[in-house]
């Protein structure tokens, strides 16, 4: 448990594995050949043939404080290990601040010290510190969490919204079940007018073509809807915006 409670990671995987202690020089790309298009890079990166770990990384001068990690760096080496010879699911980087200073890194295959990497998912963990900020802050409470999210949501068209689309709340849209349920190629038809991706409409959208949304619909399943619209519930009852407010 405790490795998850301190990893950011990436994806895919590394092969052999070179340890440091700050003495070696992090895999790095060329910058000149980054320009603003990074999915190209990313396909012309070749893959590192040694992966790349460090349990007191070097200072960059980048802004980024460095340290030494000072327990536990037994555990992650073998831990970063096992990640290199392919024991766990595919990485392409972890690192661990303790602190506030980088004391671990580690790249493998794609992974580099200054390329840029798709956060993705990662996000879903952004919006819950956010809410969970809002409530420290008193905008929301823990009961809130259990309340439907169209009672946050001013303005939707109700007459428009789906039979049971008032039995998603908060949590549901946090923890991926809303019970939301859109064909892809409907959604991808609908999204195609970009004047409907702001603000409340989208929740209007997904609330909107679901088909029913029963409890038994109310299973977890991977999709954009839902961290989306917990999103524009931390939007309506923070000042200004959600944006201002994180």
């Amino acid at each position: 448990m405790i490795f998850k409670k301190l990893i950011t990671i990436g994806l895919l995987y590394g092969i052999s594995a070179t340890v440091g202690a700050g003495a070696l020089q992090a895999p790095e790309i060329n910058m000149a050949d980054y320009r603003s298009d990074l999915p190209s890079l990313e396909r012309s990166t070749p893959k590192l043939k040694k992966a790349f770990i460090d349990t007191a990384p070097t200072d960059r001068k980048d802004g980024i404080p460095v340290g030494e990690i000072d327990k536990i760096k037994e555990s992650l080496q073998q831990l970063a290990q096992e990640i290199a010879d392919n024991q766990h699911t595919p990485y392409d980087s972890l690192l661990i601040a303790q602190n506030n200073k980088l004391v671990f890194e580690s790249y493998y295959s794609l992974g580099r010290v200054n390329l840029p990497h798709p956060q993705a998912s990662a996000t879903k963990a952004y919006t819950a510190l956010a809410i969970g900020r809002a409530i420290q802050l008193g905008y929301l409470t823990m009961a809130d969490l259990d309340k439907p999210v169209i009672s946050f949501l001013k303005g939707l068209d109700k007459k428009q919204l789906v039979k049971g689309a008032d039995l998603v709340t908060l949590n549901h849209a946090m923890s991926m079940q809303s019970g939301i349920r859109i064909k892809e190629e409907k959604l991808s038809a609908i999204l195609e007018n970009k004047e409907q991706l702001t603000g409340k409409k989208l929740a209007q959208i997904y609330l909107s073509h679901s088909k029913p949304i029963t409890s038994e619909s109310q299973t977890y399943l991977y999709q954009g809807s839902d961290p989306m619209i917990a999103m524009l519930v931390l939007d309506a009852v923070v000042p200004g915006s959600a944006s201002d407010f994180i």
